[in-house]
C-alpha cells in the first residue's frame, strides 16, 4: 500500500505498508525517516504532508546481521488543487438544435484527469492529450441537458459547464396564405 506508484491524493496523510520478515528492522526514508521491528510479516508507517508536494520515500529492511536488503520505492503526489472546468468547444453552440439520433461532445481538459457527463446521460473518460470526447446517443425528441465536469487524479474535483441539446424531428406544418384571399 499504496497500490499505485506514483499515488496521488489530496489527503495529508499516507499509509504505507507491505510484508517483510517478522523480527527484521524494516526502515523508512526519503521524505521522512522511521523505523519498526517486522510484526506479523508486516509493517506500517503513516507520513504526512500540510501542503502540496511530491514526495519520495523508500523501504528496506535489515535481518539481526545487519544485512540489509534491497530498498522498494514509492512517490506521494499531494494535490489539493481542483482543475479548471473544462472547456467545451463542440458543439460549438449550446443548445444545439439538430435531428440527430447522436452528438460528441468535446473539449479541453487537464491530462489524466477523468472527464464525467451527468444530467440527461452518464459517461466518463480519461483525458488525454489534454482534449476528451464524449458521445451522447438519444432517439426521442425533447431538449436534454448534459453536465460536464472532471476530476484529477488526486480527487479533486472542478466546477461544471453545462451543453444542451434540442433533439426535432417534427416536421413543420405547411405556411398557409391569406394574402391574397383567393386563388386564383
Amino acid at each position: 500500500s499504496p497500490a499505485t506508484n506514483p499515488f496521488y491524493s489530496n489527503g495529508s496523510s499516507l499509509t504505507i505498508a507491505g510484508a517483510c520478515t517478522t523480527g527484521n528492522t524494516v526502515e523508512l526514508s526519503g521524505d521522512a525517516t522511521n523505523s519498526m521491528t517486522c510484526t506479523a510479516n508486516a509493517y506500517s508507517f503513516n507520513v504526512s504532508q500540510s501542503t502540496d508536494a511530491t514526495l519520495t520515500y523508500s523501504v528496506r529492511q535489515k535481518n539481526a546481521s545487519d544485512i540489509y536488503s534491497g530498498a522498494v520505492s514509492v512517490s506521494w503526489v499531494r494535490d489539493t488543487t481542483a482543475p479548471s472546468v473544462p472547456t467545451i468547444t463542440s458543439p460549438a453552440v449550446s443548445p444545439l438544435i439538430n435531428t440527430a439520433n447522436s452528438i460528441s461532445i468535446s473539449g479541453a481538459c487537464e491530462n489524466n484527469a477523468t472527464v464525467s457527463l451527468t444530467g440527461d446521460g452518464t459517461s466518463s473518460v480519461v483525458c488525454s492529450s489534454s482534449t476528451y470526447s464524449l458521445s451522447v446517443n438519444k432517439s426521442t425528441d425533447g431538449v436534454y441537458n448534459f453536465i460536464i465536469s472532471q476530476t484529477d487524479r488526486a480527487g479533486n474535483a472542478s466546477g461544471s459547464i453545462v451543453q444542451n441539446w434540442r433533439r426535432d424531428t417534427v416536421v413543420p406544418a405547411a405556411p398557409t396564405i391569406t394574402q391574397p384571399a383567393l386563388n386564383p
